[in-house]
Protein backbone atom coordinates (compact mmCIF):
# COMPACT_ATOMS: atom_id res chain seq x y z
CA UNK A 1 0.00 0.00 0.00
CA UNK A 2 1.37 3.38 -0.99
CA UNK A 3 2.00 5.70 1.93
CA UNK A 4 -0.28 8.76 2.21
CA UNK A 5 0.82 11.92 4.01
CA UNK A 6 -1.70 14.56 5.00
CA UNK A 7 -0.34 17.76 6.51
CA UNK A 8 -2.33 20.33 8.47
CA UNK A 9 -1.91 23.74 6.86
CA UNK A 10 -1.94 26.61 9.35
CA UNK A 11 -0.43 29.95 10.25
CA UNK A 12 0.62 32.89 8.16
CA UNK A 13 2.63 33.10 4.95
CA UNK A 14 5.94 32.03 6.48
CA UNK A 15 4.55 29.06 8.36
CA UNK A 16 2.60 27.87 5.33
CA UNK A 17 5.85 27.83 3.36
CA UNK A 18 7.64 25.90 6.10
CA UNK A 19 4.84 23.33 6.29
CA UNK A 20 4.64 22.88 2.52
CA UNK A 21 8.36 22.32 1.90
CA UNK A 22 8.73 20.06 4.95
CA UNK A 23 5.75 18.00 3.79
CA UNK A 24 6.92 17.48 0.23
CA UNK A 25 10.43 16.68 1.50
CA UNK A 26 9.10 13.86 3.68
CA UNK A 27 6.94 12.70 0.77
CA UNK A 28 9.99 12.60 -1.51
CA UNK A 29 11.88 10.51 1.06
CA UNK A 30 9.14 7.87 1.23
CA UNK A 31 7.83 8.18 -2.35
CA UNK A 32 4.49 9.07 -0.85
CA UNK A 33 1.35 10.77 -2.02
CA UNK A 34 0.83 14.06 -0.23
CA UNK A 35 -2.14 16.30 0.48
CA UNK A 36 -2.61 19.45 2.52
CA UNK A 37 -5.65 20.00 4.68
CA UNK A 38 -6.63 23.60 5.39
CA UNK A 39 -10.34 22.93 5.72
CA UNK A 40 -10.63 23.71 9.42
CA UNK A 41 -7.65 25.60 10.86
CA UNK A 42 -8.39 28.91 9.17
CA UNK A 43 -11.99 28.83 10.39
CA UNK A 44 -10.69 29.38 13.91
CA UNK A 45 -7.63 31.54 13.21
CA UNK A 46 -7.77 34.60 15.44
CA UNK A 47 -5.79 36.70 12.94
CA UNK A 48 -8.16 35.89 10.03
CA UNK A 49 -5.32 34.43 7.98
CA UNK A 50 -6.00 32.44 4.85
CA UNK A 51 -4.24 29.91 2.58
CA UNK A 52 -1.94 31.85 0.23
CA UNK A 53 0.44 29.36 -1.38
CA UNK A 54 -1.61 29.23 -4.59
CA UNK A 55 -1.06 32.99 -5.02
CA UNK A 56 2.69 32.29 -4.85
CA UNK A 57 2.38 29.80 -7.70
CA UNK A 58 2.52 26.70 -5.48
CA UNK A 59 -0.03 24.04 -6.34
CA UNK A 60 -0.93 21.04 -4.20
CA UNK A 61 -3.65 18.47 -3.64
CA UNK A 62 -6.24 19.58 -1.10
CA UNK A 63 -7.88 17.02 1.14
CA UNK A 64 -10.29 17.10 4.04
CA UNK A 65 -9.04 14.68 6.69
CA UNK A 66 -11.14 13.76 9.70
CA UNK A 67 -7.94 12.90 11.59
CA UNK A 68 -6.48 16.33 10.78
CA UNK A 69 -9.68 17.96 11.90
CA UNK A 70 -9.74 16.06 15.20
CA UNK A 71 -6.02 16.53 15.81
CA UNK A 72 -6.58 20.11 16.94
CA UNK A 73 -8.00 18.56 20.12
CA UNK A 74 -5.10 17.88 22.54
CA UNK A 75 -6.30 14.44 23.74
CA UNK A 76 -6.89 13.25 20.15
CA UNK A 77 -3.50 14.57 19.12
CA UNK A 78 -1.84 12.69 22.00
CA UNK A 79 -3.61 9.46 21.02
CA UNK A 80 -2.65 9.75 17.35
CA UNK A 81 0.94 10.42 18.36
CA UNK A 82 1.04 7.29 20.56
CA UNK A 83 -0.37 5.24 17.68
CA UNK A 84 2.34 6.65 15.36
CA UNK A 85 -0.35 8.08 13.10
CA UNK A 86 0.70 11.67 13.79
CA UNK A 87 4.19 13.10 13.47
CA UNK A 88 5.68 16.40 14.51
CA UNK A 89 9.13 17.99 14.64
CA UNK A 90 10.23 15.58 17.41
CA UNK A 91 9.28 12.36 15.63
CA UNK A 92 12.13 9.98 14.80
CA UNK A 93 10.50 7.40 12.54
CA UNK A 94 7.47 7.05 10.32
CA UNK A 95 6.25 3.46 10.07
CA UNK A 96 2.59 3.78 9.11
CA UNK A 97 0.96 3.95 5.70
CA UNK A 98 -1.22 6.91 6.66
CA UNK A 99 0.50 9.78 8.41
CA UNK A 100 -0.78 13.08 9.73
CA UNK A 101 1.82 15.85 9.88
CA UNK A 102 1.11 18.61 12.38
CA UNK A 103 3.66 21.25 13.23
CA UNK A 104 5.37 24.35 11.93
CA UNK A 105 8.69 22.72 10.86
CA UNK A 106 10.56 26.03 11.22
CA UNK A 107 13.98 24.99 9.98
CA UNK A 108 15.66 24.44 6.63
CA UNK A 109 16.91 21.08 7.96
CA UNK A 110 13.49 19.62 7.08
CA UNK A 111 13.90 20.53 3.39
CA UNK A 112 15.37 18.13 0.86
CA UNK A 113 15.41 20.83 -1.82
CA UNK A 114 18.24 23.36 -1.83
CA UNK A 115 17.73 27.08 -1.48
CA UNK A 116 18.01 27.78 -5.20
CA UNK A 117 15.39 25.16 -6.05
CA UNK A 118 12.98 26.49 -3.45
CA UNK A 119 13.43 30.05 -4.76
CA UNK A 120 12.46 28.84 -8.22
CA UNK A 121 9.19 27.38 -6.88
CA UNK A 122 8.02 30.55 -5.14
CA UNK A 123 6.69 33.05 -7.68
CA UNK A 124 5.43 36.59 -7.22
CA UNK A 125 3.38 36.63 -10.41
CA UNK A 126 0.48 38.67 -9.09
CA UNK A 127 -0.34 42.38 -9.51
CA UNK A 128 2.04 44.64 -7.58
CA UNK A 129 0.97 48.27 -6.87
CA UNK A 130 2.93 50.81 -8.92
CA UNK A 131 4.39 52.45 -5.82
CA UNK A 132 5.84 49.10 -4.78
CA UNK A 133 7.51 48.65 -8.16
CA UNK A 134 9.25 52.00 -7.66
CA UNK A 135 10.41 50.99 -4.18
CA UNK A 136 11.73 47.67 -5.50
CA UNK A 137 13.76 49.56 -8.09
CA UNK A 138 15.28 51.75 -5.37
CA UNK A 139 16.19 48.69 -3.31
CA UNK A 140 18.23 47.17 -6.10
CA UNK A 141 20.28 50.34 -6.70
CA UNK A 142 21.48 51.07 -3.16
CA UNK A 143 22.94 49.25 -0.17
CA UNK A 144 19.43 48.35 0.91
CA UNK A 145 18.65 46.87 4.33
CA UNK A 146 15.31 45.27 5.09
CA UNK A 147 14.46 46.01 8.71
CA UNK A 148 11.49 43.95 9.81
CA UNK A 149 9.74 44.79 13.09
CA UNK A 150 7.22 42.47 14.66
CA UNK A 151 5.18 44.42 17.17
CA UNK A 152 2.97 41.69 18.62
CA UNK A 153 3.47 38.55 20.68
CA UNK A 154 1.82 35.24 19.80
CA UNK A 155 1.12 32.48 22.30
CA UNK A 156 -0.98 29.50 21.30
CA UNK A 157 0.68 26.48 22.88
CA UNK A 158 2.98 25.83 19.91
CA UNK A 159 4.53 29.20 19.24
CA UNK A 160 5.63 31.60 21.96
CA UNK A 161 7.20 34.67 20.42
CA UNK A 162 8.39 37.58 22.48
CA UNK A 163 8.60 41.14 21.18
CA UNK A 164 12.23 42.05 20.47
CA UNK A 165 13.59 45.07 22.31
CA UNK A 166 15.02 48.20 20.63
CA UNK A 167 18.45 47.05 21.88
CA UNK A 168 18.43 44.23 19.33
CA UNK A 169 17.49 46.52 16.46
CA UNK A 170 19.99 49.22 17.47
CA UNK A 171 22.82 46.68 17.76
CA UNK A 172 21.88 45.28 14.34
CA UNK A 173 21.75 48.76 12.76
CA UNK A 174 25.18 49.58 14.21
CA UNK A 175 26.62 46.27 12.96
CA UNK A 176 25.39 46.76 9.38
CA UNK A 177 26.49 50.41 9.45
CA UNK A 178 30.03 49.21 10.24
CA UNK A 179 30.30 46.53 7.57
CA UNK A 180 28.45 48.22 4.70
CA UNK A 181 28.92 51.50 2.92
CA UNK A 182 26.02 53.97 3.31
CA UNK A 183 23.26 51.48 4.15
CA UNK A 184 19.69 52.59 3.50
CA UNK A 185 17.04 51.03 5.73
CA UNK A 186 13.63 50.00 4.41
CA UNK A 187 11.34 49.42 7.39
CA UNK A 188 8.56 46.84 7.31
CA UNK A 189 6.24 46.37 10.25
CA UNK A 190 2.79 45.15 11.19
CA UNK A 191 2.40 48.49 12.96
CA UNK A 192 2.47 51.90 11.29
CA UNK A 193 4.28 53.45 14.26
CA UNK A 194 8.06 53.12 14.50
CA UNK A 195 9.21 52.41 18.09
CA UNK A 196 10.75 55.66 19.32
CA UNK A 197 13.85 54.06 20.84
CA UNK A 198 15.08 52.58 17.57
CA UNK A 199 17.94 54.79 16.34
CA UNK A 200 18.17 55.09 12.58
CA UNK A 201 20.62 57.31 10.67
CA UNK A 202 18.87 60.58 9.67
CA UNK A 203 17.75 60.61 6.05
CA UNK A 204 18.81 56.98 5.53
CA UNK A 205 15.53 55.15 6.06
CA UNK A 206 12.09 54.74 4.52
CA UNK A 207 8.97 53.31 6.18
CA UNK A 208 7.13 51.06 3.71
CA UNK A 209 3.49 51.70 4.50
CA UNK A 210 0.77 49.14 3.96
CA UNK A 211 -1.68 49.49 1.10
CA UNK A 212 -5.02 48.65 2.68
CA UNK A 213 -6.72 48.41 -0.72
CA UNK A 214 -4.39 45.64 -1.89
CA UNK A 215 -5.84 42.26 -0.85
CA UNK A 216 -2.43 40.61 -1.25
CA UNK A 217 -0.49 43.33 0.51
CA UNK A 218 1.31 40.92 2.85
CA UNK A 219 2.61 38.97 -0.14
CA UNK A 220 3.55 42.19 -1.92
CA UNK A 221 5.58 43.19 1.15
CA UNK A 222 7.29 39.79 1.11
CA UNK A 223 8.18 40.39 -2.54
CA UNK A 224 9.62 43.82 -1.70
CA UNK A 225 11.64 42.46 1.20
CA UNK A 226 13.32 39.87 -1.04
CA UNK A 227 14.69 42.71 -3.18
CA UNK A 228 16.88 44.02 -0.34
CA UNK A 229 20.59 43.23 -0.19
CA UNK A 230 20.82 42.95 3.60
CA UNK A 231 18.43 41.98 6.38
CA UNK A 232 17.67 42.68 10.00
CA UNK A 233 15.16 39.96 10.81
CA UNK A 234 12.63 39.90 13.59
CA UNK A 235 11.54 36.75 15.44
CA UNK A 236 9.16 35.97 12.61
CA UNK A 237 8.81 33.28 9.97
CA UNK A 238 7.79 36.06 7.57
CA UNK A 239 11.16 37.84 7.70
CA UNK A 240 12.98 34.46 7.79
CA UNK A 241 11.47 33.62 4.41
CA UNK A 242 12.13 37.09 3.01
CA UNK A 243 15.83 36.64 3.79
CA UNK A 244 15.85 33.01 2.59
CA UNK A 245 14.24 33.84 -0.77
CA UNK A 246 16.55 36.81 -1.40
CA UNK A 247 20.06 37.03 -2.80
CA UNK A 248 21.16 38.60 0.46
CA UNK A 249 24.68 39.69 1.33
CA UNK A 250 24.26 39.84 5.11
CA UNK A 251 21.45 38.64 7.34
CA UNK A 252 21.25 39.61 11.01
CA UNK A 253 19.07 37.35 13.12
CA UNK A 254 18.02 37.45 16.79
CA UNK A 255 19.67 35.06 19.25
CA UNK A 256 17.23 32.30 20.18
CA UNK A 257 19.20 31.66 23.42
CA UNK A 258 18.44 27.94 23.26
CA UNK A 259 14.70 28.46 22.95
CA UNK A 260 12.80 26.96 20.03
CA UNK A 261 10.32 29.80 19.81
CA UNK A 262 10.96 31.00 16.29
CA UNK A 263 12.63 29.75 13.12
CA UNK A 264 16.12 28.34 13.21
CA UNK A 265 18.62 30.60 11.41
CA UNK A 266 20.93 29.47 8.64
CA UNK A 267 24.54 28.82 9.64
CA UNK A 268 25.84 31.80 7.65
CA UNK A 269 23.52 34.33 9.28
CA UNK A 270 24.94 36.73 11.89
CA UNK A 271 23.38 36.28 15.33
CA UNK A 272 22.88 39.22 17.71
Amino acid sequence: MRRIIVSTMMGGVGNQLFIYFATISLAHSYRSDVSLDHSHYFLFDRYSRRPVLNILGITYRKKFSVLCFLSHLPFVRALLFRLSLLVNENSKCYDKNILIMRGYWQSAKYFDLNRKAIRSLVNFDFPIPNEYADIASQMTTCESVCLHIRSYSETNGILDNEILTPDYYNASIQYLSRITSSPFFFIFSDSEILPKDIQLPPGRFFFVMKNQENVNDDLAHLYLMTKCHNFICSNSSFSWWAAYLSNSNTVVYPDRMGRKIYPEPLDEWHII
